[in-house]
C-alpha cells in the first residue's frame, strides 16, 4: 500500500512519500500535489527531494506491519 504523509510546522510544508514509492516513482504524485496547491493559491519550492530504496522501502513496510 501506498502512504503518503504531510505535515506543516511554521510554515513549512514537509511531504514525505513514506510507503510505496521506491526511488523516483513518486515524482508523478508530487507533482500533482504541488499542481493542486497552486491552484489553491499556495506557492512551493523544493528544498530537499530524496529518493528511497527498494530495501528502504521494505524495510519500513516491515515495521509498520509489526507495529499494527
Amino acid at each position: 500500500m501506498r502512504k503518503i504523509v504531510v505535515s506543516v510546522e511554521k510554515g513549512k510544508l514537509s511531504v514525505d512519500f513514506f510507503e510505496g514509492f521506491p526511488g523516483d516513482t513518486c515524482s508523478d504524485e508530487e507533482e500533482v500535489i504541488r499542481l493542486l496547491l497552486a491552484k489553491m493559491g499556495v506557492r512551493t519550492d523544493v528544498q530537499q527531494s530524496d529518493s528511497k530504496s527498494e530495501a528502504e522501502v521494505q524495510s519500513h513496510a516491515e515495521r509498520e506491519k509489526h507495529r499494527a
